[in-house]
């Protein structure tokens, strides 16, 4: 499993982004990903929950969440583009939290976090230092890579908030 895992990351070394419509269209993904997955299922989970600190928690992340889309909105429109296509839109996530335990609930919007995470951190890793004037706009080198790196360290602040009350649930049936 270790080599499979060093493989993968292996080959994410060599994907780099080229162009700005490759990186827009990346962005944009994310943002699909963001509204589609993140915020349904913490908007379930939040509406479901009966316990007033998980709601709180869960607040926490709605907001930030939607301060996510606001910035990835931000970076598009640093980025250099050609064409202005829209992407094929991803079908939103479904998620009914009814019968499940609170755990549960946490364990699943823990993946989505660590989805959210992983897409940031990817699509950050995909950028080569060297091009970045060249997919950007005049000048937005360094604040696009401010705000992807609040977007990474923000979600793994909500990945390690899930984690810290995720649990094995075990039912008896």
């Amino acid at each position: 499993m270790e080599s499979i895992i060093g493989c993968v990351r292996g080959l994410v070394l060599f994907t780099l982004v080229h162009t700005g419509d490759e990186l827009a269209d990346l962005l944009k993904r994310a943002q699909q990903i963001e509204d589609g997955f993140e915020s349904v299922g913490q908007w379930e989970a939040y509406v479901r929950t009966k316990d007033p600190i998980f709601r709180r928690m869960i607040f926490h992340m709605l907001a930030e969440s939607a301060k996510h889309k606001r910035m990835i909105g931000d970076l598009l429109r640093m980025v250099s583009v050609s064409d202005q296509s829209d992407i094929a839109p991803l079908s939103p996530a479904r998620f009914d939290f009814s019968g499940k335990e609170q755990l549960e609930v946490m364990d699943e919007l823990y993946q989505t976090e660590v989805l959210m995470r992983d897409t940031y951190t990817l699509i950050r890793e995909s950028l080569p230092n060297i091009e970045l004037q060249t997919i950007l706009l005049p000048g937005q080198e360094e604040p696009f890579m401010k705000m992807l790196n609040e977007l990474v360290s923000d979600e793994s602040s909500h990945a390690s908030m899930m984690s810290a009350h995720r649990g094995k649930v075990e039912r008896i049936r």
